[in-house]
This record gives structure tokens, C-alpha cells and sequence, in this order.
């Protein structure tokens, strides 16, 4: 019996975990979750701009409180500081403070070596096709 679509999904982001941050075991580097790595990669993206808990709200698509407690966390670890807006005393600036680390170039190669192998042997129509069909999945469950 053919699973459903969402444990489909569960299957694949496990794997895709498991394979993405396969480590050595020698090394002491503890990989962040799959929330903070995409904090650090919208970070990273926008270096040239302002980031703030709003923004991230908005762009990821999380909940308030889920950025709340994951840059907590982030903070407590030194991935990343809040810095105070001079013009909103209200909101902190969200700088990482781990960009130039090596701990963020092993992640983003181990995405990129992730993502070559998640698409081997397939065309890239068959490609745009799933990814047109996942964004049309995205767009039903915000309805």
C-alpha cells in the first residue's frame, strides 16, 4: 500500500536531515535545527539589510512565538545577537554572529552536496514539475 502525500514528505525531510547533517562523529559541532539553519541562510541572504523578528516571521512563514524561542535559543548558543533599532526601540536587529565560521561553510556545503544528490536522475522537467506542484501544495494550506 503506496503511503500518503505528508508521510511522503516526513520520509524525504527525514532522510534529507540524516544526510545533510551526517558529520563525523569526532566532531564536536552540534547542527542547528532545520528553523535556525533557514534563519542563518535568510541572514545570510539579506546581509546587506536590516533583519528583523518580523521579517523573519513573514518570510519563513513561522509564528511569532516559534522565532521568538528559536532566536532565544540562537542567542544562548552565540549563533546570533540582538542589537537595538535606533529608530523602534521596540525591536532588535537580528545580526549572526557566526557567518564567517566554519561551522556555516560545512552546513552550506553539505546543502549543496544535499541537493545535487536529491535530484540525481531526474529531468528537469520532472524537477519543475514537483517543484510547481509542492508550491500549489504550499498555496492549498494557506487557504
Amino acid at each position: 500500500m503506496r503511503k500518503g502525500i505528508y508521510y511522503q514528505i516526513k520520509d524525504l525531510e527525514v532522510l534529507a536531515m540524516r544526510s545533510l547533517f551526517n558529520f563525523p562523529k569526532k566532531e564536536k559541532f552540534k547542527p542547528p535545527t532545520i528553523t535556525q539553519a533557514r534563519i542563518m541562510k535568510y541572514i545570510l541572504e539579506n546581509k546587506d539589510k536590516e533583519i528583523f523578528q518580523k521579517d523573519l516571521e513573514h518570510k519563513l512563514n513561522l509564528r511569532r512565538a516559534t522565532v521568538s524561542e528559536v532566536l532565544s535559543t540562537m542567542e544562548k548558543k552565540g549563533l546570533i545577537k540582538r542589537e537595538k533599532n535606533e529608530r523602534d526601540a521596540r525591536s532588535n536587529k537580528i545580526i549572526l554572529s557566526m557567518h564567517e565560521s566554519n561551522e556555516y561553510y560545512k552546513i552550506k556545503q553539505n546543502i549543496e552536496k544535499l541537493e545535487q544528490k536529491l535530484i540525481e536522475n531526474i529531468s528537469k522537467d520532472e524537477l519543475n514539475t514537483f517543484i510547481s506542484t509542492l508550491e500549489k501544495m504550499k498555496e492549498n494550506l494557506k487557504k
